[in-house]
């Protein structure tokens, strides 16, 4: 039985296709304004706080604002493999992805990447842990947590849902003198 989320990836595959396959983007929406407060990434939880805020605001900047370049990795679940083509993505490809989701539910123009109606994204509390590294690399000062999250998109009269766990892992990089938190890797977890 193919995960929910496979639901979920075949739309955002067929909102972010034009980019996939090298097309120019002559969509004219452009991302709207925010007048959120961003946390500053001084905390891991930043990182979740601000995740969850750019999805709102549709700010795809910020969204890319919180991937570590170049190391960060999204690893999608080994089922939904198969139907997306990748095993991961890169922060270009991941950063494109949302883009194009972000345009689509802010309106697309006729003609172009299907509208989203509704696209919302929820991810439970939880705690960090501390590790020491990521994959086979060494990390100092990296953390990790696990959550269940749930995402909706809805375009026209359907909705697809997503809902498993996802693994956020957080690398701190210096900023001018100022530790801020990066994400390093996201892991897409069955329940």
């Amino acid at each position: 039985m193919r995960s929910r989320l496979f639901l979920v990836f075949a739309v955002l595959l067929i909102v972010a296709m034009p980019a996939l396959v090298g097309c120019r983007d002559d969509n004219p929406v452009t991302p709207k304004k925010s007048t959120s407060s961003y946390a500053d990434l001084t905390e891991p939880e930043h990182v979740i706080e601000n995740l969850l805020q750019s999805y709102e605001d549709r700010n795809y900047e910020r969204f890319c604002e919180l991937l570590k370049d170049p190391e960060y990795l999204f690893f999608l679940q080994p089922r939904d493999v198969y139907p997306v083509g990748d095993e991961y993505w890169t922060l270009a490809e991941d950063c494109d992805i949302t883009r194009r989701m972000f345009l689509a539910a802010m309106g697309a123009p006729e003609g172009s990447d299907p509208k989203v109606d509704r696209l919302e994204l929820i991810i439970t509390d939880g705690a960090w842990t501390d590790i020491d590294s990521i994959g086979s690399e060494e990390c100092t000062g990296c953390k990790r947590t696990e959550r269940i999250y749930d995402i909706t998109l809805v375009i026209g009269e359907t909705t697809y849902l997503g809902n498993d766990i996802i693994g956020v892992y957080v690398q701190p990089v210096d900023d001018g003198g100022v530790t801020r938190y990066k994400i390093r890797r996201i892991y897409d977890l069955p329940k």
